[in-house]
């Protein structure tokens, strides 16, 4: 609708005379203004009145999708700015529905609005971009809700694989590696691309075709559009692979609006009791098993609900993901709900070992802070600031676990006032690292007026060969993390069983020299009982790791003194 055409409507609406707006009304023509400037003002709105076979209002709405139509209908909407957004979303929570069929469907309808022109709609392969624009086709043109609001969209430019509206914008399907280096529709070049699953299971595991998928995104496709402006680009799908596109975008990638969701937010407290006994009813007989066990659940249902969260609760209950869990394997679950990947055979970790806490702090009888200021490593690595704490009870909590890429002297002072906000006695670093930092730390201090103990620690092992003393502290809930430490956490689960990662081990690494600084050293493999070494403030000491309660892994509660 024109500007002059608008102006018409708004006075027609606002008129008194009851013969005008009965005239105006029988043509429609005043709910279908309405209906235009709501779709105009929400894409969500937008969606669930003109799609409503895709969006179900008896299902409800998620988190994640009330965010998704926000984030980007805003997002789309701005002009003045290239616009970066990356989600990744479970998978079956509609995110391919909202990001590839109602966000282009809005710019189609509405283009005095999103102004754009020129739309790619981006997929692993040719063909399944093809089926996606299919889709959005027939919709444009079989869709009753549409036609009767914005009228005939086709036009006789409408082919398999591009099509344009009679609004004046092209849509084209593009798979990942196709020629785009330079790419234009008349005078306009592409200025949205919606990126769509483009990662596919087979291809993350090559390092080759991560590499190659990677260059031809961020060369090829971003270059794309206009030299002034640049290219919009909204990437959505599912994390397949720790090293994937996708993570690298939602988790690392400068300039991007980021966003990652979880199917099952908390896990319910009966995980390891009723929900393994029902496990055992599901799998045991393959015609009734699913009925008996769908009776064992409802008789407790409250019990075995207790505690847990779930994104869409409407569309993808607890139930169906313990199923989903049941059937496929927790390791699938995890990076096709969780966007956590992960190989089950060579993970160091088990998501399902990781404990948190909340609230406040318990008493600590000691308290450390790791400094990792990442010093002649490789540019993609993180500084690490980690404190952790040691409770009467022998288990460690993580009160800071801060992954940086700053200006050393910016991570320096984050380093000390850390420190002193967590109450730590001392300020640890590798020998070397602490060497290059200590007289800048001791001029900070005295700046600051800070009073901390500053330690360099010489370690006498590999790497790989100190972080898999990791694992049966995590796995039998001796480490307690915070939900905000979600980067050293999904470090810690690209961790292999030999020590080496998938990912950066920064977080890793600064976490297993504080839990060693602490006085304990866990053996890997057979985890003989080491006798204790009490720690004379230079040195870490040696714990016991032969029994099965926390203390007995700590090897006693003897205060640590500095």
């Amino acid at each position: 609708m024109d500007a002059r055409t608008q102006a018409a409507v708004d006075i027609l609406a606002g008129l008194a005379a009851p013969d005008v707006q009965r005239v105006f009304r029988a043509t429609g023509g005043l709910a279908t203004a309405r209906a235009r400037r709501g779709h105009a003002a929400d894409l969500q709105a937008l969606a669930y009145d003109l799609l409503p076979e895709h969006f179900d209002p008896a299902v409800g709405a998620s988190p994640f999708h009330l965010d998704a139509f926000g984030v980007l209908g805003r997002a789309a909407a701005q002009t003045d700015a290239a616009l970066r957004v990356a989600i990744a979303a479970p998978r079956g929570h509609a995110k391919s529905t909202i990001a590839g069929l109602a966000l282009p469907l809005a710019c189609v309808l509405h283009p005095e609005r999103y102004d754009r022109r020129f739309i790619l709609l981006v997929r692993e392969t040719h063909a399944h971009a093809v089926r996606e624009l299919a889709t959005l086709a027939h919709e444009l043109e079989h869709n009753e809700r549409i036609r009767a609001t914005y009228g005939d969209l086709v036009t006789e430019e409408w082919r398999q694989d591009e099509i344009v509206t009679s609004t004046g914008v092209m849509v084209k399907a593009i798979g990942a590696g196709d020629a785009v280096r330079g790419l234009k529709w008349g005078a306009h070049r592409p200025d949205l691309a919606i990126v769509d699953d483009l990662e596919s299971d087979e291809g993350v595991q090559s390092s080759e075709q991560r590499r190659k998928l990677r260059l031809w995104f961020s060369r090829a496709l971003l270059a794309v559009g206009d030299a002034r402006r640049g290219l919009d680009v909204v990437v959505v799908g599912t994390i397949l692979h720790y090293d994937s596109l996708l993570r690298w975008l939602t988790t690392s990638a400068p300039g991007w609006t980021r966003r990652t969701y979880r199917a099952v937010l908390a896990w319910p407290d009966a995980l390891d009791t009723l929900w393994r006994e029902w496990e055992a009813v599901y799998n045991a007989d393959e015609t009734e098993g699913r009925t008996e066990a769908r009776a064992f659940y409802e008789a407790r249902r409250g019990a075995m609900d207790a505690g847990a969260a779930v994104l869409w609760p409407g569309g993808d209950p607890l139930y169906s993901n313990m199923v989903y869990r049941a059937e496929f394997g927790p390791g699938a679950h995890a990076a096709e709900k969780q966007n956590e990947p992960r190989d089950a055979e060579t993970a160091l970790i088990d998501p399902d070992w990781i404990r948190y806490w909340e609230g406040q702090p318990p008493a600590f009888v000691s308290v450390v802070t790791v400094f990792d200021p990442a010093l002649g490593q490789p540019s993609g690595d993180y500084q690490a600031v980690v404190t952790l704490g040691r409770t009467t009870d022998a288990l460690l909590y993580v009160l800071r676990a801060d992954l940086l890429r700053q200006p050393l002297d910016r991570v320096e002072e984050h380093a000390l006032r850390g420190a002193v906000q967590d109450h730590a006695s001392v300020l640890v670093a590798e020998d070397d690292s602490m060497e290059r930092v200590r007289a800048d730390l001791h001029r900070l201090c005295a700046r600051l007026g800070i009073t901390i103990g500053l330690e360099g620690r010489k370690q006498s092992r590999a790497k790989k060969a100190r972080l898999v003393t990791l694992q049966p502290l995590i796995r039998q809930g001796a480490i307690r993390f915070r939900r905000e430490h979600r980067l050293l956490v999904d470090q810690l689960l690209a961790l292999r069983a030999d020590g080496t990662s998938v990912d950066h081990d920064d977080g890793p690494d600064a976490l297993e020299m504080a839990k060693d600084r602490l006085g304990y050293v866990a053996a890997h493999g057979a985890r003989q009982a080491k006798p204790a070494r009490a720690d004379n403030g230079h040195g870490g000491g040696i714990g016991d790791f032969g029994g099965e309660s926390a203390s007995s892994l700590f090897g006693g509660r003897e205060r640590i003194e500095w």
